[in-house]
């Protein structure tokens, strides 16, 4: 009897080691060239082109970052290995949305993943978070 709990012993503490091992994932990204500090950074982390950058409700995950230094730093844990994509707002008015003049074009600051050139979608945003790892981005604000 005493055979059959150690074996079930190891396999759980094999189990839990692996699922904890596995989340340790993490994306660190440096936000930079900001006008000014007012207000904050809005940064959606999203897991899938969904809603890719515009429907904020879709991110898979929200944090609100102070500005200092023309800079905003944040970061996300515990992630599953997958594919990934930042948005990041300007939120000056502090309203939790992207603020946009009568045509649909940005007044706020806006920064996605990759720098991409022209609209960002998620193919030219996304990244690749492996298990076990970490991903750091630099991610350049951009004002219209």
């Amino acid at each position: 009897m005493q055979m059959s709990i150690k074996t079930v012993l190891i396999v759980f503490f094999a189990f839990i080691t692996n699922i904890s091992y596995g989340q340790n994932n993490e994306v660190a990204a440096t936000i930079h060239g900001f006008k000014n500090t007012k207000g904050t950074a809005l940064v959606l982390l999203y897991n899938n082109s969904d809603g890719y950058p515009r429907k904020l409700e879709k991110a898979a995950q929200k944090k609100r970052v102070m500005i200092r230094n023309d800079k905003a730093i944040v970061s996300f844990k515990n992630l599953p290995a997958g594919k990934y994509a930042i948005s990041v707002i300007h939120d000056v008015d502090g309203n939790g949305k992207l603020k946009t003049n009568f045509i649909g074009m940005p007044v706020e600051g806006v920064g996605s993943s990759n720098d991409p050139k022209g609209f960002p979608n998620f193919r030219k945003s996304a990244f690749e978070v492996k298990s076990q790892g970490k991903v750091n981005l630099s991610i350049k604000m951009v004002y219209l």
